[in-house]
């Protein structure tokens, strides 16, 4: 994607919103991006695009939806998150992506949809998760994260799907963590190394549509108000 003096006029223009999905575009991503002040939808998923996510496209403070997926990209998420603190979906799963999730990613107040499964990710979950006080979906399965699941996840009131499974995540799970979450109804967690201990009389104060344990260790009985299961 090295054509600049094909889109230099649009940067012009105050281009909103850039769709190149789908369009077998390889090579790599370039630094022109940030070019594009005024975007707000940049979606560039299931190409062929490699190599790492420029640190100009951090510079696009009304970019609102970004999807990433289904390419090779490489870098870490402290490369280009930046200051792109209006993004309400961020969707760069299936990629090559890798480092920690930064601290950082807290000041993304606005953020609905947070999905980075199934890439190379390392590291602990950042105690700022609470911070993304509209955050209502949150993937990460299929990565190499370690640590504890932070009690701060279970401050985001919004969330309806957490799916943390396929990592190598430890630690026990208590009814404390779902304390705040009353509309949640995914719960992904299995595949990793986790103790599971929920109280037999315990109500949750949310419905479950699906749940998933599988590889972890039930210290108890699911109550039977988490259902239903399916």
């Amino acid at each position: 994607m090295e054509a600049r003096h094909n889109f230099s006029k649009c940067a012009t223009y105050d281009l909103e919103d850039m769709k190149l999905s789908l369009n077998m575009i390889g090579g790599t991503l370039t630094s022109w991006f940030g070019d594009f002040k005024c975007l707000r939808t940049l979606n560039i998923y299931g190409n062929a695009i490699e190599g790492p996510i420029p640190v100009s496209i951090g510079s696009l403070s009304y970019l609102e939806n970004l999807d990433l997926f289904s390419n090779n990209l490489t870098g870490t998420l402290r490369d280009w998150l930046g200051d792109m603190r209006k993004l309400r979906v961020l969707r760069a799963y299936r990629n090559r992506i890798f480092g920690e999730i930064p601290t950082l990613i807290g000041s993304l107040s606005y953020l609905e949809e947070f999905d980075l499964s199934d890439n190379n990710l390392t590291g602990t979950l950042p105690d700022s998760l609470d911070e993304m006080i509209k955050l209502g979906v949150f993937r990460v399965s299929g990565n190499s994260i370690n640590g504890t699941i932070p009690e701060c996840l279970g401050q985001c009131k919004p969330l309806v799907e957490m799916d943390l499974s396929s990592n190598n995540l430890q630690g026990v799970v208590s009814e404390s963590l779902f304390a705040n979450l009353s509309s949640l109804n995914y719960l992904e967690l299995s595949s990793n190394s986790l103790e599971v201990n929920l109280h037999s009389n315990w109500t949750p104060p949310f419905q479950l549509f699906q749940l998933s344990l599988k590889s972890c260790k039930l210290q108890t009985q699911i109550p039977q108000c988490v259902g239903p299961l399916r």
